[in-house]
């Protein structure tokens, strides 16, 4: 059980991580240079980076778009609140586990 509880508490620290990457970048990126921002940040393999970067989009929490061949990536401007509400959570529940 405390596995699950690990997981969920990873999924949601990167998740916090990417919207706050990107609520710096204020602006379209490619994934891929998302991808190389993260892990000089967070040790993280590529398939479960897109796995979150998945369900951020999914929950349109991120916007994704194609141009000239390249999938670019950008917080919904409607959805940079969630931020806060991601990073209070995150907060509260590092304070727990300390």
């Amino acid at each position: 059980m405390s596995s699950n509880s690990d997981n969920a508490t990873t999924l949601a620290e990167n998740k916090v991580l990417i919207l706050y990457i990107l609520n710096l970048i204020n602006n379209d990126i490619r994934q891929d240079d998302l991808f190389k921002i993260i892990t000089s940040i967070n040790n993280i393999n590529y398939f479960y980076f897109k796995q979150v970067l998945t369900d951020l989009i999914d929950s349109k929490l991120v916007g994704i778009h194609t141009k000239e061949e390249d999938q670019f990536i950008r917080i919904t401007s409607e959805r940079k609140k969630c931020i806060y509400s991601y990073k209070r959570d995150f907060t509260r529940s590092s304070k727990i586990k300390s």
